[in-house]
């Protein structure tokens, strides 16, 4: 099945080191996804996601791991990948109760507030889009 998807939330970075050869942060992020439209097959599910990123002589790369909870208690996981260049990946991993056995793959983009908050934070809305299966 095809979807189309936003959630929005805010994160936390924590960074281990800024310099011009080399920045290294993680991330924390926690959101959900809107109750419009009402074809998007994840409305209403909380969000929660980690990083790692890294930023080595200009190019960034980043990965980390979302959870989705739907309303109903179950949940499904997946890995994203973001490499300088290149479109912004994501592919289901595992779910559980009516998620459980989904496969799938999709892209994404982050719309970031203007500005950070001064402690590191910020607001952000996530587009996603792509396809999924689950079993029979």
């Amino acid at each position: 099945m095809k979807y189309d998807s936003e959630w929005c939330g805010h994160s936390k970075n924590i960074f281990l080191l800024k310099s011009p050869e080399l920045t290294v942060w993680t991330q924390e992020a926690w959101g959900i996804t809107p109750a419009e439209p009402k074809s998007d097959p994840f409305r209403l599910f909380n969000v929660r996601c980690v990083s790692l990123s890294q930023v080595v002589n200009g190019k960034y790369h980043g990965e980390g791991s979302c959870s989705f909870t739907d309303p109903d208690g179950d949940t499904f996981t997946g890995v994203w990948t973001s490499v300088a260049g290149q479109p912004n990946r994501w592919n289901f991993a595992v779910g559980t109760g009516k998620w459980k056995g989904i496969q799938g793959e999709g892209t994404w983009h982050a719309e970031p507030a203007k500005k950070p908050f001064p402690d590191g934070s910020g607001a952000f809305c996530l587009v996603h889009s792509g396809k999924y299966t689950l079993p029979q």
